[in-house]
């Protein structure tokens, strides 16, 4: 069994770091959304397998990226730093989560609609990361690779969505 790390702050807008959602809470999770019929869309995070380059920021900053706008457009402090690598399921635990969610629709108790990937990085509320459009979209192609791998053209699968729109954002 995999057991999960107590999350702890960090110096940064992600807030905190370690944790994971066990097998046994995810069950409880989608348990709670098959007994109240509740669509189930579950968030995975675009930045496993990636790793924080501690270079310069990938693009020159504009006011609206920077995490101070006072400082310098150029500065790797205030601007997002980049990503790199490539997306994995196998980062993080997400494929042992996939395989979970499948075994459990095929026993019919799933609730599982849809799969998202990365809206932590967009919009007004997003982390302090940088991605290009051609990085997210690799990586949701990965995303959609490892739905198809597990359901395959089963009529139950998991529609695989994008992350909202740069600039659009989930907001609370």
């Amino acid at each position: 069994p995999h057991e999960c790390v107590v999350q702890h702050p960090i110096p940064d807008r992600v807030g905190f770091e370690g944790g994971c959602l066990t097998l046994q809470r995810y069950d409880e999770l989608e348990n709670f959304c098959v007994e109240t019929s509740t669509p189930l869309i579950f968030g995975l995070s675009g930045l496993h397998g990636l790793s924080k380059d501690t270079g310069l920021p990938c693009v020159k900053c504009t006011s609206k990226q920077t995490l101070n706008a006072s400082a310098p457009l150029d500065d790797p402090d205030t601007c997002p730093p980049c990503f790199r690598g490539d997306w994995s399921a196998a980062a993080g635990g997400i494929d042992r989560l996939l395989d979970h969610a499948r075994e459990r629709g095929e026993r019919g108790i799933s609730s599982l609609t849809a799969v998202t990937l990365g809206n932590e990085l967009c919009g007004v509320g997003g982390i302090a990361a940088h991605l290009t459009a051609n990085e997210v979209a690799m990586s949701y192609i990965a995303m959609a690779k490892e739905l198809d791998l597990r359901w395959g053209e089963r009529r139950t699968t998991p529609a695989s969505l994008p992350p909202p729109p740069l600039g659009g954002g989930f907001r609370p």
